[in-house]
């Protein structure tokens, strides 16, 4: 329509970033607003007195919800793009935001609760692959960190707001403004979406290669050096929109993602149980679960009241100031020392928490426990009382820093193009049915079990650094697409299972098959794969023919796959005569393998 002015959309990356962080942000305050009110005498008048189920159930609604929201999410994102999907999840929030808002029953507030945590589900599966298929590949660790610091952002805002709001406002009003409050910088998120480009890969996928094109060109001269822009513009007239797209997120010929049924498959098992395994690790090791139990801990170091208020605010500053580290060095370091390092610290202070609580510790009556609320059965004296609560405030930073940035960037990395959105939502669903189930019994088994819950969770710490060093390093390591993958044995690809790879032993000449065949020194591409029609295919190694490679004449240009324009690719192989040949060629050369030929038909 005239008169309608197109949106003018930001391709800033730190811009990008900061918007959808946002999102991040409002998780964190939702995640957190429970447990920064529980131990308040308010919330037990305004709920009257919830029970010890009431209390694990409040802190699971969020988890129960995101489960679905993951599934939600993953579908709307794949179909209808990532920009619907945090649209869809802002609306979803705000529904859940009112039902809080309302609230006068544990019911209606765990409603409100699980509402919201379905739009958290949403944003946990959308913004992290929306950041990896957007953001630059050097910088992908460091957006994914911001997201990560933005949470814990939004933990220490909703808390310092409880503090403000319980002194400056009477009891009503408070209990009001508490879980309204998310709704502002909700609000700020969705109506920045409409400045954020959609992902070019969906776009992409979707055919639309030129508006995916576009958006990665934009986005890499908005974010580079006059001469980055100058090649980056090369590059795309010289490959053309479909090519210059599929070159920047995979080395295969496809980037359309594969169905859930196919994620089980034996082309991306494997990638799918390494996956599942770190995340379980790192879930189980009840890091998180220990850091909402901190009020609990606090209660056995005899700390209460104002003292308690101050221990909290200092743990929610160390995990703020530390969850910056990452953003700065991050895309620096080797995922696999990162993971191994934390996993190693984590077991150290979960060994170490075993070691206070079963042998420094003091049991205390059951009858002198309060019978409403969760407790622990030990106190410890102030010399103990410090290293407990010091034990507590590291393993914070280690978690927030190290585990969950480095552990949510292996995953992402781990998985191809194809499999890479239903792997996450994958992913997703379980962390939040790990953080679900060990919510709902987390304390009743350190209520029944003490120091010998941190036993049975320093074997998972130990099993969990010893998987962390079996890891496969991800850091520079290039898409690949295994649906493309030939397993037969004699049209065996490289290790790297690219078809830009030279065949890591190719069976398929004999030695006196010395021509009509080009290879590249440099990128090791194979393009001529014909034969003398006379010649016979007994299996020799593809190493037998760097001589006569080299001795070629053929001064034909070495192009990749992707390196044909746009629309050309029929010609390009007519002209390669990789399709047919007559059985009775007068120049004597055939097809090696139609294999090849069906892989560039493809493209």
């Amino acid at each position: 329509m005239k008169g309608v002015k197109k949106i003018k959309k930001l391709y800033n990356y730190y811009a990008i970033g900061l918007i959808i962080s946002l999102f991040s942000f409002v998780s964190g305050m939702e995640l957190y607003s429970y447990l920064s009110v529980r131990q308040t005498s308010l919330f037990a008048t305004l709920y009257r007195e919830p029970t010890k189920f009431d209390i694990n159930l409040l802190k699971s609604t969020n988890y129960l919800g995101a489960i679905a929201g993951s599934v939600i999410g993953g579908e709307i994102s794949e179909h209808f793009g990532f920009i619907r999907s945090m649209e869809s999840l802002s609306v979803i929030w705000i529904i859940g935001i009112i039902f809080a808002f309302i609230s006068d029953t544990i019911t209606m507030l765990i409603i409100g609760k699980i509402i919201n945590g379905i739009a958290i589900g949403m944003a946990f599966v959308t913004i992290p692959i929306y950041q990896y298929e957007i953001i630059p590949v050097q910088n992908r660790g460091r957006i994914l960190s911001i997201f990560i610091f933005s949470c814990a952002l939004g933990n220490l805002f909703i808390y310092v707001i409880r503090l403000i709001s319980e002194r400056f406002l009477n009891e009503s009003k408070y209990s009001r403004l508490f879980w309204a409050i998310e709704v502002i910088p909700l609000v700020f998120a969705a109506t920045f979406i409409a400045f954020i480009p959609e992902s070019p890969k969906w776009l992409a996928a979707n055919c639309e290669w030129t508006s995916a094109a576009d958006v990665l060109e934009s986005i890499e001269v908005k974010n580079s050096s006059i001469l980055k822009r100058r090649k980056t513009k090369e590059d795309r007239i010289r490959l053309g929109d479909k090519h210059y797209v599929i070159k920047k997120y995979s080395t295969g010929v496809c980037i359309k993602s594969c169905s859930i049924n196919g994620l089980f498959g034996k082309k991306y098992i494997k990638e799918v149980c390494r996956g599942i395994l770190l995340l379980f690790f790192v879930d189980f090791t009840s890091t998180s679960k220990i850091l909402e139990s901190l009020d609990y801990i606090c209660q056995s170091c005899q700390i209460m009241g104002e003292s308690l208020k101050t221990v909290t605010i200092f743990s929610l500053l160390m995990r703020v100031l530390f969850a910056t580290a990452p953003i700065l060095i991050i895309d620096m370091m080797r995922r696999k020392d990162v993971l191994v390092f934390g996993m190693f610290l984590t077991t150290i202070v979960i060994i170490s928490y075993m070691i206070l609580f079963l042998g420094f510790s003091i049991p205390i009556p059951k009858s002198e426990q309060p019978s409403l609320d969760w407790a622990m059965r030990v106190v410890f004296y102030p010399e103990k009382a410090s290293v407990v609560l010091a034990l507590t405030v590291f393993l914070d930073v280690v978690y927030y820093s190290m585990l969950v940035p480095t552990c949510w960037l292996y995953i992402i990395e781990t998985f191809s193009t194809s499999s890479r959105i239903k792997g996450w939502v994958v992913i997703m669903s379980l962390h939040w049915l790990f953080e679900a189930c060990t919510s709902l019994s987390f304390s009743f088994l350190m209520e029944e079990l003490n120091g010998w819950l941190f036993l049975i969770i320093s074997f998972i710490c130990l099993g969990g650094l010893f998987f962390t060093t079996q890891l496969e390093e991800t850091k520079g390591k290039f898409e690949f697409d295994p649906e493309f993958i030939m397993k037969e044995s004699q049209y065996e690809l490289s290790d790297d299972k690219t078809l830009s790879a030279q065949p890591a032993n190719l069976k398929c000449f004999d030695e006196s098959s010395s021509s009509n065949y080009v290879s590249s020194r440099g990128s090791k591409n194979i393009r001529d794969l014909t034969v003398p029609q006379d010649s016979n295919i007994k299996g020799k190694p593809f190493n037998s023919f760097k001589k006569s490679v080299k001795e070629s004449n053929i001064s034909k240009p070495i192009m990749n796959p992707w390196e044909t324009p746009y629309g050309s690719m029929e010609s390009f192989l007519n002209n390669e005569k990789l399709n047919q040949q007559p059985a009775n060629a007068s120049n004597g050369n055939v097809t090696v393998t139609k294999k090849l030929a069906d892989a560039y038909n493809r493209l």
